[in-house]
């Protein structure tokens, strides 16, 4: 999917509404869904961004946007209806829907965890998710092809702990994703949900998440839009009900090494099936030294490694770390 190519025109006519269009992920896949033909309808609380996104893809030349200004800290359940009924006189339809807003609250123990937050966090990316996606489904069912992609997160396919309520908000989210993937899929299959973990991007939640990390050496948002175009595209139509990995390429990997390898042995022995580039060494690491970043970097990833006996041992390192050793 990363590799994916998509046609200038795969959105040609298509209506496609962006939560969190303002900033980061949503800003990018606004302005892709666009420069490949789509109208897209912009969601976010702060208007600025909004009208910045609107401006410049009005500037490139690119099908008129829509702005909706929506708080979905504080947006009541007529306000979600009242926004369908606006689309429907405006559109008749939408043909594609990306969850992308949400907000991280505090990374603490669930003991200390302060219990408004928890709501504020579980209602911004789960409960209204739920009641966006239930004012939509009448307008999707309206589309000859639609897509609905959420945004997943590592800590919401494996919890970590001091995650919170985001982690919870996001196990919920791929609830709500496979539940709905199921209840919309039928005769027609005109319809598919899926959702879509990014893993670490240039981000400004990734910053605040993770103060001590040099966001450089995570992709840019506008980086991981191949995935998001093919999600949205009808070359994925008979994709749902997943959970997609962007780094889904590397997620498999078999490597026979002794105990005292080195992390550049790992990388030369690494058997992977990616389209990225083979695999360079990298300065040598202690072992113990490496399993001390995995607290810093995303979800750990199932790796298999055997010891002189044969024995087969779970390996901690992370989808991030290995991201690194094949750039």
């Amino acid at each position: 999917m990363q590799d994916y190519q998509a046609p200038a025109d795969l959105l040609k006519e298509r209506i496609i509404m962006v939560t969190g269009a303002g900033s980061g992920i949503g800003r990018a896949a606004a302005k892709a869904y666009a420069a490949h033909g789509a109208t897209v309808i912009l969601v976010g609380r702060t208007v600025s961004k909004l009208e910045s996104v609107y401006d410049e893809i009005e500037a490139a030349g690119h099908p008129k946007p829509a702005i909706v200004p929506l708080n979905f800290e504080g947006a009541a359940v007529k306000e979600y209806e009242e926004l369908a009924m606006t689309i429907e006189d405006n559109f008749d339809r939408i043909d594609g829907l990306l969850h992308n807003a949400a907000i991280l609250g505090t990374r603490s123990p669930i003991e200390l965890y302060d219990p408004e937050i928890w709501n504020k966090v579980m209602h911004v990316n789960a409960t209204a998710p739920f009641l966006l996606s239930r004012a939509m489904i009448p307008l999707l069912r309206k589309s000859d092809d639609a897509s609905v992609i959420f945004t997943a997160s590592g800590v919401g396919r494996r919890a970590k702990p001091y995650w919170g309520a985001y982690a919870v908000s996001k196990f919920a989210i791929e609830g709500l994703s496979q539940m709905l993937a199921e209840e919309l899929d039928d005769d027609r299959h005109n319809v598919r949900v899926n959702s879509l973990n990014p893993g670490a991007t240039r981000t400004n939640m990734r910053a605040t998440a993770y103060p001590a990390e040099n966001p450089d050496q995570n992709p840019a948002p506008e980086e991981l839009m191949p995935v998001y175009l093919y999600l949205m595209g009808k070359d994925s139509h008979d994709v749902n009900g997943q959970q997609i990995e962007r780094t889904a390429e590397i997620m498999e990997l078999i490597f026979y090494t002794t105990s005292q390898c080195h992390l550049c042995e790992l990388a030369e022995a690494l058997l992977v099936r990616t389209p990225m580039p083979e695999p360079v060494p990298v300065d040598a690491v202690d072992i113990a030294q490496s399993e001390k970043l995995v607290e810093r970097y995303g979800t750990r990833i199932p790796v298999l490694r055997r010891n002189d006996t044969g024995e087969e041992l779970d390996w901690p390192f992370t989808s991030d770390q290995l991201m690194n050793f094949l750039r």
